[in-house]
């Protein structure tokens, strides 16, 4: 479902609702991504210790070849 993001907390709220829908582990997603192993956690876990950088615009869309889940 589409969400418009605003500002940050939209952004990470969106993220979180779609790794929880897509049901695949900060594992999963740091493999896909090519991100360091616990990245995901530190920015998107309950008590983030990192923020996501917003200096480029994310495109969040479905693409049912990688499990549904795409950011470019």
């Amino acid at each position: 479902m589409p969400a418009t993001i605003r500002d940050y907390d939209a952004l990470i709220t969106t993220l979180r609702a779609r790794i929880d829908a897509l049901q695949i582990s900060h594992a999963t997603l740091e493999d896909i991504a090519g991100l360091t192993q616990g990245h995901v956690g530190k920015c998107l876990g309950p008590a983030p210790v990192k923020r996501i950088g917003l200096d480029t615009v994310f495109l969040v869309v479905q693409n049912r070849l990688h499990r549904g889940f795409f950011i470019a």
